[in-house]
């Protein structure tokens, strides 16, 4: 049985990545803002802000830990995987 190759547009490569999915984001945000502004609905655009704002300062979060804190490489150890796990077959 082989395994499966994944949907064609989600396999690995740009689309399934975090720079996929930040401008994923941002074309998201600015099609809401957008149809918001031009509809003329002020009120719903004033309360729709501080997410859009607070969606920002955690992706700049994200995005500095990402850089500061890459993951870790692979490891090839023969050792324990976790505690709960027990040790690998040499």
């Amino acid at each position: 049985m082989t395994a499966s190759r994944g949907h064609p547009f989600l396999r690995p490569g740009f689309l399934n990545s975090y720079t996929g999915y930040s401008i994923g984001c941002f074309i998201t945000w600015a099609v809401l803002l957008t149809v918001l502004e031009v509809t003329g609905k002020r009120d719903t655009l004033d309360k729709v802000f501080p997410f859009f704002f607070g969606w920002v300062a955690g992706w700049t979060s994200a995005t500095l830990a990402r850089v500061i804190y890459p993951p870790p490489g692979h490891r090839d150890s023969a050792g324990a995987t976790s505690f709960f796990q027990g040790f690998r077959a040499n």
